[in-house]
C-alpha cells in the first residue's frame, strides 16, 4: 500500500510514536503526532519516568530504519555483563555472552526521545501537538476528543494508532466497540528508582560497565549506568508482607532495612532515605489485548499492545521491532484492514513470548543469579556456545540477535532439557562428559536444522 499523501494521527510522542512516525512519514505519509506532556526539549524535568533503558541488537537494528547519519552509539554506555553484589559485600561479574562484542546498552531515556523527536520534525512531514492527550476516540465516527492546554477539542481521525502507553485511549476504544478485550496482570510487586550520584571525582562510584543487581531470593535492587557518572538504581520489593513497600512506613524501618540487606547503599547513596519516602511507587504488570486493532480505523503499537514487565530489558526494543513490523504490513498489504490485522496477529505470537520469558527472568535475576547450581548451568550453556559456533542461548537469541522471540523461547525451553542430561549428576564444570555432552549438543542442533 503506497502511503504518500495519506494522513495518520498517532497517540503518544514517547519512544515508539516518535518511532513510528519517522518510518511513516519517510513512506511520504503526513503524521500528526499528540502528546500529552510538554515539549522535552524546552523542559529539564519530566518527572516520575526512569532516565535510562538498556537498548540491544533489536532496538538498534529498528534504529537503522531511519533514514539519517545521526551517530546513536554516542550516547550509549556498553552493559558487558551482570555485577552480583552479595550480603557481604562480595561482587561477581557475569557476562552475558563470552563473545565480547555482545553486549546490551544503556541509554538515556530522555536524550533518545528528544533525538526522535527532532528527527520526526526534520522529515518535514510529522506535526508534533505537544500538551495534547488523545483522551477518547469514538471508533465508529471517527472522532477523538483532545485534551489541551485550550480545554477539551474533537477533531476527526479517520486512521489513529495508538502509541499511547499502557493507560491507551486507543486501546480503551477498541474494547468498548465490541470488538476487543484486555486485562492487565499485576506482579505482586512495585517498583521505586532511587538515583546514585557520581562519587567525589564525578566519575561512577561502581563498575560502570555492567547491570548491577543486588539480588535478595524475593526481592532485589538493579542499577544501571548513566552518561553523567551516575546510576539509576531500582528496587523491586513485594507490595505487601513482612519485607515490603508496606513493611517500610517510617525511615528507622527503612533505614534497618537498608542497612541489612543492602549494606553498600547508604555510602553510596547518601540521601537514601529522603529519595525513598518521596520518590512515586510504581506498578508491574503484563497487558494482553486482543486484537490490536479496529477495522480499518486503529491499531495498537508498544506498550499500548503488549506492556511487559522489564526484566528481560525488551520493552522499548519490543516496541521498536513491532514498529518496524506494522510497517512492514502496511506496505505489503492492499488495504488498511488487512494490513493491521496480518501484524496484530502474527506479531501477537511473539509479544506473549517475550512477555513470558520476561516474567522469568525476574525470578532468575532475584532468586537465581546468586545460586552456585545456577551458576554452575549457567558456565555450561557459556562452554557450550564457545564449543559450537551453531549453538545460541535463548539470552543470545532474545538479546543479540533478531530471531522471533518464540523461536527464542522455544529453543529457551529444549536448552533446559539439554542442560539437565549434560549436568545431572554433576557439581562443576570440570565432571562433564565432553564426548557425551557434544553428541547431545549436536542432536539438538540437527534438529535446530
Amino acid at each position: 500500500m503506497n502511503l504518500s499523501g495519506q494522513h495518520i494521527v498517532l497517540a503518544g510522542g514517547g519512544l515508539a510514536g516518535a518511532f513510528l512516525s519517522i518510518l511513516l512519514a519517510q513512506e511520504g505519509a503526513e503524521v500528526t503526532l499528540y502528546e500529552k506532556r510538554p515539549d522535552p526539549r524546552q523542559v529539564e524535568d519530566l518527572g516520575k519516568r526512569s532516565i535510562n533503558l538498556a537498548i540491544s541488537v533489536r532496538g538498534l537494528t529498528a534504529l537503522d530504519r531511519i533514514e539519517s547519519n545521526f551517530d546513536w552509539d554516542k550516547d550509549l554506555i556498553p552493559m558487558r555483563g551482570r555485577m552480583i553484589h552479595g550480603m557481604d559485600g562480595h561482587q561477581q561479574f557475569q557476562p552475558y555472552s563470552p563473545n565480547p562484542e555482545f553486549y546490551i546498552n544503556s541509554v538515556s531515556r530522555g536524550s533518545l526521545n528528544t533525538n526522535l523527536l527532532t528527527l520526526a520534525e526534520a522529515t518535514g512531514r510529522v506535526k508534533v501537538e505537544f500538551s495534547s492527550q488523545v483522551e477518547a476516540v469514538d471508533l465508529a465516527s471517527k472522532k477523538m476528543t483532545i485534551k489541551s492546554e485550550r480545554g477539551n477539542l474533537e477533531k476527526s481521525c479517520e486512521r489513529i494508532i495508538g502509541v499511547d502507553g499502557t493507560a491507551s485511549a486507543v486501546r480503551k476504544a477498541i474494547v468498548a466497540s465490541g470488538d476487543g478485550q484486555a486485562r492487565t496482570d499485576f506482579l505482586n510487586y512495585d517498583y521505586k528508582e532511587l538515583h546514585m550520584p557520581p562519587n567525589s571525582k564525578g566519575h561512577h562510584a561502581i563498575e560502570k560497565e555492567a547491570l548491577h543487581i543486588w539480588p535478595r531470593k524475593k526481592f532485589m535492587l538493579i542499577g544501571l549506568p548513566n552518561p553523567d557518572g551516575s546510576y539509576t538504581c531500582t528496587l523491586f520489593l513485594p507490595n505487601k508482607g513482612d519485607l515490603s513497600f508496606d513493611s517500610l512506613q517510617s525511615a528507622s524501618e527503612t533505614k534497618l532495612f537498608f542497612e541489612e540487606f543492602f549494606p553498600n547503599i547508604p555510602e553510596l547513596i547518601p540521601d537514601y532515605l529522603v529519595q525513598f519516602a518521596s520518590n512515586p511507587l510504581g506498578k508491574l504488570g503484563t497487558i494482553h489485548v486482543r486484537p490490536w486493532y479496529f477495522r480499518d480505523g486503529a491499531a495498537l503499537v508498544g506498550d499500548a499492545a503488549h506492556g511487559i514487565v522489564p526484566f528481560y530489558g525488551q520493552g522499548m526494543n519490543c516496541a521498536f521491532e513491532s514498529c518496524g513490523l506494522l510497517l512492514d504490513s502496511i506496505k505489503r498489504e492492499g488495504s488498511w484492514e488487512a494490513a493491521f490485522k496480518s501484524y496484530s496477529e502474527s506479531r501477537m505470537i511473539d509479544a506473549d513470548a517475550i512477555a513470558a520469558l520476561a516474567i522469568r527472568n525476574f525470578h532468575e535475576m532475584q532468586d537465581h543469579v546468586a545460586d552456585d547450581r545456577f551458576l554452575f548451568r549457567k558456565s555450561v550453556l557459556r562452554e557450550i556456545e564457545n564449543r559450537y559456533d551453531a549453538f545460541a542461548t535463548e539470552y543470545s537469541l532474545v538479546t543479540f540477535s533478531n530471531e522471533p522471540y518464540s523461536f527464542a523461547k522455544r529453543q529457551g525451553e529444549l536448552q533446559i532439557s539439554l542442560l539437565d542430561k549434560i549436568t545431572e549428576n554433576h557439581d562443576t564444570i570440570d565432571q562433564i562428559d565432553w564426548s557425551k555432552a557434544d553428541l547431545l549438543v549436536k542432536d539438538y542442533l540437527q534438529n535446530l536444522a
